[in-house]
């Protein structure tokens, strides 16, 4: 998606110096703003709501992501991050994480290799804002939508996931996500896999304030050897 790869060169190319977390969400916050001012936009300054609702409604949040398949199966990640801290626990395949002092642990349940790096709270900012918006799958369909939106259908909001907006003809298998417009958050997009036919909804709530972390969380961490690695958790962004 045309507009994914722009704003991941932008931001990137902003963002070189990037200080600790705070400054990291404030030029989020700011390249979103400033673009509204721009001849030739490039991103929308909606997106500045979304990223403040992803770190600024609470000092400790926590993001359910449910993937929900049409053939009853389905997966969910816990996030658990504040400033300078990120913790997600998996039901289901994918990478653990815990973060401590100066340095991050991954590991995958049932396998023996489990990483420890030295942590990066730029990346950390990235890694969340991904995880929330895959590739910026939402982001480049909210935006297609604002610009034609004779292509798109859309259902009024459902009191859970917001309004439905669906494209009248899909994109790479992408059928339709569900938006808040009052103050942005995408809660989830829908897909169908060509071959099998099985749709995918994958769902994110909102932010809610978190008082500890699960124990579940805290007990795998502790019962496994980590080994010193100089890979980061830009190795799991991967855009379309």
């Amino acid at each position: 998606m045309k507009i994914a790869i722009i704003l991941l060169l932008f931001c990137s190319s902003s963002l070189v110096h990037a200080g600790e977390w705070d400054d990291q969400v404030d030029r989020y916050i700011n390249i979103y703003k400033q673009s509204a001012e721009s001849p030739k936009p490039i991103a929308y300054p909606e997106l500045g709501e979304r990223v403040r609702n992803v770190f600024r409604l609470n000092i400790k949040n926590h993001i359910l992501i449910r993937r929900v398949k049409s053939n009853g199966t389905e997966t969910s990640t816990d996030l658990f991050y504040g400033n300078g801290e990120l913790h997600i626990l998996q039901n289901g395949e994918g990478w653990n994480m815990f973060t401590k002092g100066d340095y991050i642990y991954e590991w995958k349940i049932g396998e023996k290799v489990a990483l420890k790096s030295k942590k990066n709270e730029k990346d950390l900012v990235d890694y969340i804002l991904y995880l929330t918006d895959p590739s910026y799958i939402m982001t480049s369909l909210y935006n297609d939508y604002t610009k034609q939106p004779d292509n798109f259908n859309v259902l009024e909001s459902n009191g859970k996931t917001g309004k439905e907006i669906t494209l009248k003809s899909p994109l790479y298998g992408f059928e339709a996500i569900f938006v808040n417009e009052e103050s942005l958050w995408f809660y989830g997009f829908r897909s169908a896999n060509a071959k099998s036919g099985i749709k995918t909804s994958i769902y994110f709530s909102k932010p809610v304030i978190y008082e500890v972390l699960p124990k579940e969380l805290i007990g795998m961490s502790e019962t496994i050897e980590f080994r010193e690695s100089d890979t980061t958790v830009k190795r799991h962004m991967v855009y379309m």
